[in-house]
């Protein structure tokens, strides 16, 4: 899975956001590994990962077979930053790839995209002094700027706001969010262009920090959506419950893993009610310690 995490800071004094100066040491730094957030929590360090994607499909005598759709190749530094993503179909031939690229202390400053092998438009960041991205410029395949984005953070390194606009400076839409003491997201309240609230999201933890919950409102509290998760001990989500209110359909997706001698998942199989539907292999290298 793709990902691309690279927006974070503006200081806040302490007592702005939160109650008092005790919080400041309590609260853990809102940094994290691409690794981490790609969950490769096992041990080592992943220098690439190609991680191909299955149909999974039973046949009648109750026999699973898969049918290799497309995969994913991720290149990553020695400190857990992505720097290269692609995707390919089963045929081999190239869907997208991504290359980040950084400035002689590590920044990252601009990231170039492909599409089917020609360049599909290219972002370029402005970094603080503590090297979180607080403004993202999109320039289109004509080097066109159409979009940008600009990013505010608290002490901790946790975006506490993305405002997004259209080249002429028009709103898009703002994205609001909080955190609690130990730096899980609690909400995030998602403004339209106007100002009026468009989304609000909240979310709930276990004491080990798995989030347990996602809820979804539309404007006055409307529920669209409700995720309840559950994780096995290597902490893995296992089983994933799904309200979806519109149809008022619940649906319930679970995992099966199994595990490299560096105890991240090289095999997940999911489940949809019961049935196997898709299967996931990951391939990944390490760094030599």
């Amino acid at each position: 899975m793709k990902r691309l995490f690279l927006i974070i800071i503006p200081a806040l004094i302490c007592g702005v956001m939160f109650t008092n100066c005790a919080y400041k040491e309590a609260k853990p730094s809102g940094k994290k590994t691409t690794w981490e957030l790609d969950g490769l929590i096992g041990k080592g360090k992943p220098k690439r990962t190609n991680t191909i994607w299955y149909s999974a499909i039973t046949d009648t005598l109750g026999l699973l077979h898969k049918e290799e759709t497309y995969n994913v190749i991720l290149k990553y530094d020695e400190k857990g930053q992505w720097t290269e993503w692609s995707n390919y179909y089963k045929d081999g031939s190239i869907i997208g790839l991504e290359i980040l690229e950084f400035d002689s202390v590590g920044h990252c400053i601009e990231m170039l995209v492909y599409r089917h092998g020609n360049i599909h438009h290219r972002r370029v960041f402005t970094n603080d002094n503590r090297g979180n991205i607080i403004e993202v410029y999109r320039y289109d395949a004509n080097d066109s700027l159409f979009a940008k984005s600009f990013h505010r953070y608290d002490d901790y390194d946790y975006e506490i706001e993305a405002s997004r606009y259209s080249a002429t400076d028009s709103l898009i839409s703002k994205t609001v969010s909080n955190y609690d003491k130990l730096g899980n997201m609690i909400e995030s309240i998602v403004y339209g262009n106007d100002g009026s609230l468009t989304t609000k999201t909240l979310f709930m933890y276990d004491n080990l920090g798995n989030r347990i919950e996602r809820t979804i409102y539309e404007p006055d509290e409307v529920l669209i959506e409700k995720n309840t998760y559950q994780y096995n001990e290597k902490r893995f989500a296992v089983e994933v419950n799904t309200f979806n209110s519109k149809d008022n359909t619940n649906t319930k997706i679970t995992y099966s893993y199994q595990y490299d001698t560096n105890e991240n998942w090289v095999e997940r199989i999911e489940y949809n009610d019961g049935i196997a539907v898709r299967i996931i292999e990951k391939n990944i290298e390490y760094y030599e310690e």
